[in-house]
């Protein structure tokens, strides 16, 4: 199996237009409001949203985002308790706002990049 070291998807997300969900018309080239999970390498998961309704800088669908929503990673990430959203006790089973992409990177990579097997944007 392959695993990527890099972050494709992550960066697909960031520099991406998405699709303005208070427009009626929308471009052919643009990718979904909310998008699937990224899986990393080893199995974590995490959920990464940008958008004008997502807590996200700025907060648009044009981006690009240099902070952007994460909610339920399946493991504890200790370095954004700054950023719950919701249970503050919680570790996993919460939203993260305002994440910046740097630390998000950083998570992805420490669980061995994305997996390129698992991760697709279509």
């Amino acid at each position: 199996m392959e695993f990527l070291t890099t972050t494709p998807i992550l960066d697909w997300i960031l520099n991406t237009p998405c699709k303005d969900l208070f427009s009626p018309a929308a471009a052919d080239d643009v990718r979904p409001n909310v998008v699937p999970l990224i899986v990393c390498a080893d199995g974590a998961t995490l959920s990464v949203q940008a958008s004008r309704t997502h807590y996200c800088r700025p907060r648009d669908c044009y981006g690009p985002w240099h902070t952007v929503e994460v909610g339920y990673p399946s493991v504890a990430v200790p370095e954004w308790a700054a950023h719950k959203d919701q249970d503050k006790n919680a570790d996993t089973d919460t939203v993260f706002a305002y994440v910046p992409v740097e630390l998000v990177r950083a998570f992805i990579t420490a669980h061995g990049g994305e997996n390129q097997v698992l991760n697709h944007t279509a």
